[in-house]
C-alpha cells in the first residue's frame, strides 16, 4: 500500500514537472496591449553610410506595420577611453531625416571591466575620467548628430553597480532636454540561478534617472518555450512594479535572433514565445501605467516570418 502511495506521488510529481516544462499556457491576445509605441535596435550600417535609400524604403513600411516609434541606432562601440570611432554627420544626417518623425536614439554599446576585466575594448564605469568621456561622446552625438536621445547598452553591468548610476546622473545633467534610455538585464527570479539579473530596487534606481528602460527579456537560459513563457509571466508584473512611479517608460525586449549560446536557446526563446509570455504577464499586471511597448532585437536578424509573427501576436 505504502509503495503504491509513494509511486503515485512520484508519478504526480513527474507529471507536474512535465506540465510546467512542456505543458500549455494561457492564450492572451497581445493586440490589446499594443500602444503602437514599440522599438527596435538598428545596426551600425544605418549610421556609417552603408544604408541606401532603398534600404530605408524597405524599412519604413516595416516600422509602420510593427507600430515602432523608437529606434536605437548603433553608433559604438565605446572603447576603453569612452570614445567611439570617428564619424561624419554629413553621412548620417540624410538617414536621420528619413527616419524622423520617430524618436531616434544613439545606441552606445560596449562591455564593462566589471565582467570582462581590463582590456583595450572594456569600459571602466568606476573611472570618473571614462564616465566624463562617455558623457562628452553622448553630447557630441546629440549636438552634431541631431539624435533625439541616448541609449546606453553596456554589458554586463552587475547588480548595484554605483558607477552606472553616476554616469546616468552626469548624462542627465549635461543633456537635460535629451531623451535618455538604457538597456538592462531582467530581474532575478527567486527560483533560477541567473547571475546577470538585477534586483528590483536597483532597476528602480536606474529607472528614476531615465526616460526609458529597455529590459532584455531574453538570454534567460530557459530550455523550452513553455518555461520561457512562464518566466516572462513572472517577470512582466515584477518589472512594471519595479519602475512604477519612477517617471520612466518600460520597453520589453524580444528576440528575433537565432544564435545558440549558453544562455540563449533559439528553439525556446522564440519571438512568438516572447510575445505570448509578455501578453500573459501583462494580463497579470494590476498597474501597467509604466509599460510602453516591446523592443525588437534586432533589425538585421528579423526575417519576414518574424514580422508576420509580430503582426499576428502584437
Amino acid at each position: 500500500m505504502y509503495r503504491r502511495l509513494i509511486l503515485s506521488a512520484l508519478l504526480l510529481t513527474v507529471a507536474g514537472l512535465a506540465l510546467g516544462v512542456w505543458g500549455p499556457t494561457p492564450a492572451v491576445d497581445g493586440h490589446i496591449f499594443d500602444q503602437h509605441r514599440n522599438s527596435i535596435w538598428l545596426g551600425h550600417r544605418w549610421f556609417d553610410g552603408r544604408a541606401r535609400p532603398s534600404d530605408v524604403a524597405m524599412l519604413l513600411p516595416r516600422l509602420q506595420q510593427g507600430g515602432i516609434e523608437d529606434l536605437y541606432v548603433h553608433v559604438g562601440p565605446l572603447d576603453a577611453r569612452g570614445h567611439i570611432p570617428e564619424w561624419s554627420p554629413t553621412t548620417w544626417r540624410p538617414i536621420l531625416e528619413a527616419l524622423h518623425p520617430r524618436h531616434v536614439y544613439a545606441w552606445l554599446g560596449g562591455v564593462t571591466t566589471d565582467v570582462f576585466g581590463i582590456a583595450p575594448d572594456t569600459v571602466a564605469l568606476d573611472s570618473p575620467t571614462v564616465r566624463q568621456a562617455i558623457v562628452e561622446t553622448a553630447k557630441d552625438l546629440v549636438v552634431r548628430g541631431g539624435f533625439d536621445g541616448i541609449h546606453y547598452d553596456l554589458e554586463l553591468i552587475p547588480n548595484r553597480q554605483p558607477g552606472f548610476l553616476t554616469l546616468l546622473d552626469s548624462t542627465r545633467a549635461a543633456l537635460p532636454n535629451t531623451l535618455l534610455s538604457v538597456a538592462t538585464p531582467i530581474l532575478h527570479p527567486p527560483w533560477t540561478p541567473l547571475l546577470h539579473a538585477w534586483s528590483s530596487d536597483y532597476l528602480g534606481e536606474v529607472g528614476a534617472r531615465c526616460d526609458q528602460v529597455a529590459v532584455m527579456t531574453y538570454d534567460t537560459s530557459m530550455q523550452t518555450a513553455t518555461l520561457y513563457k512562464r518566466l516572462l509571466a513572472w517577470e512582466v508584473p515584477a518589472l512594471c512594479e519595479a519602475v512604477r512611479g519612477r517617471g520612466c517608460h518600460l520597453i520589453l525586449g524580444v528576440p528575433s535572433y537565432r544564435d545558440h549560446t549558453v544562455i540563449h536557446n533559439p528553439k525556446a526563446e522564440t519571438l512568438p514565445a516572447a510575445l505570448d509570455g509578455i501578453a500573459w504577464g501583462l494580463s497579470l499586471t494590476p498597474d501597467r501605467s509604466a509599460f510602453q511597448g516591446i523592443g525588437l532585437y534586432a533589425e538585421w536578424t528579423t526575417r519576414p516570418e518574424d514580422w508576420t509573427a509580430l503582426e499576428m501576436r502584437w
